[in-house]
């Protein structure tokens, strides 16, 4: 039996067979672009670009200038010194002078230790001496007349000399019942209370040394070359205060697991506004160093790993240069390694390799941050860009 042949199956077959014999012989498009093929790149409309068998890119023009150069260390202010002040002779506390938060200077009273004892001492060894001295006196005068045994005089001497140092010790634990402070500074707990008993040795108070106030960070092993003692610092607190310091102690060794530098800032606080264990930030100024800011789209990485740009010489070939990173801004980065002057493409770039020769389009300040294949355009937007 024999099946009609109808004109609507013969034109879907005819136009299925032209599309498939379209497709096997060109080449696909989406979205108006066909694949990028490394060994065929995207060639540029652009008018800009003499030669249309080249590659367009768009390059600029960077000169070396100084660039400030600002370490940035990070830690938290501290007191300059802790003193722990304790009794030098036992006693009971009859007197507390100063409270927690008051600043005092050096050889105030902090505590007073019950003198009672002491004075009998005192007073004892008074007596002791004089006795001493009676004996010694009688002994020289008896020997010196032929009376008394020569040997005697300075066993007697000995004695004298033994109740003189009593007595000077005595005196001495007598004054030690004042307890005074031994620096300038801000009383802190802890603080003996009235009516304790100290043994030698016991706390009495705590004193901090706030003038000056040290900030203590770390810096790492790349940049502590850069730094010498007497170096100005501008200091930040996060309580809002700031402050002129000076690097006053580096540290001569890393630290084993974070392979950082101890560094120490003085700021002056003869007032005491300064709190201690607050977080802090120093910017220290160092001497300026010769650099390119450039923008970020341009740093790329070749086949080894290093960071770099890509350059273009007289000839318009390209080069890939490795630069070091000193610092970054909102879209652009201060590099080290290029030339005083360097043409750096700044668009095309990732499709480009050292030795291959190009058309360029130079461009001026507000180039255009992309690091895609360039885009086709008219002379006139070129011109502009």
């Amino acid at each position: 039996m024999a099946f009609p042949i109808k004109v609507s199956h013969v034109l879907a077959i005819g136009l299925t067979a032209g599309v498939a014999f379209y497709m096997l012989g060109g080449t696909t498009m989406l979205s108006g672009q066909g694949p990028i093929d490394p060994d065929n790149p995207v060639r540029a409309s652009d008018n800009a670009a003499d030669d249309p068998e080249l590659f367009a890119v768009r390059a600029r023009d960077f000169t070396a200038q100084e660039r400030p150069n600002v370490l940035v260390m990070r830690g938290r202010t501290e007191a300059d010194a802790s003193v722990m002040v304790s009794a030098e002779t036992g006693g009971r506390v009859v007197e507390v002078a100063v409270q927690e938060g008051q600043q005092v200077a050096a050889g105030a009273m902090l505590c007073r230790l019950d003198e009672a004892a002491r004075q009998a001492s005192v007073t004892q060894a008074r007596a002791a001496l004089a006795q001493a001295e009676v004996e010694l006196n009688a002994a020289q005068s008896l020997a010196s007349e032929g009376f008394g045994a020569q040997n005697r005089v300075p066993a007697l001497q000995a004695a004298y000399d033994a109740a003189q140092s009593g007595l000077e010790q005595a005196e001495l634990d007598l004054t030690r019942t004042t307890i005074t402070a031994p620096i300038d500074g801000l009383v802190q707990l802890p603080l003996a209370d009235v009516g304790t008993q100290l043994a030698p040795g016991a706390l009495c108070a705590t004193l901090l040394d706030t003038d000056p106030l040290v900030i203590t960070g770390q810096v790492s092993e790349r940049d502590i070359g850069a730094l010498s003692v007497g170096m100005t610092a501008d200091v930040g607190l996060v309580t809002g205060e700031t402050a002129t310091g000076e690097v006053s102690f580096i540290s001569a060794t890393a630290e084993s697991e974070t392979r950082t530098f101890r560094v120490n800032i003085d700021i002056p606080n003869p007032d005491g506004v300064l709190r201690g264990g607050v977080t802090a930030e120093a910017r220290i100024a160092l001497p300026f160093t010769d650099g390119h800011l450039v923008p970020l789209s341009t740093l790329k990485l070749d086949d080894n790993g290093n960071i770099g740009v890509s350059l273009l010489d007289e000839n318009n070939v390209v080069s890939f240069q490795p630069v070091t990173i000193l610092g970054d801004e909102t879209s652009a980065a201060w590099v080290a390694g290029l030339p005083n002057e360097a043409r750096v493409i700044v668009v095309g770039q990732d499709y480009v390799v050292p030795g291959q020769e190009v058309a360029v389009t130079l461009v001026e300040d507000g180039i255009l941050q992309t690091s895609q294949a360039p885009v086709s355009g008219s002379s006139e937007e070129g011109a502009t860009q």
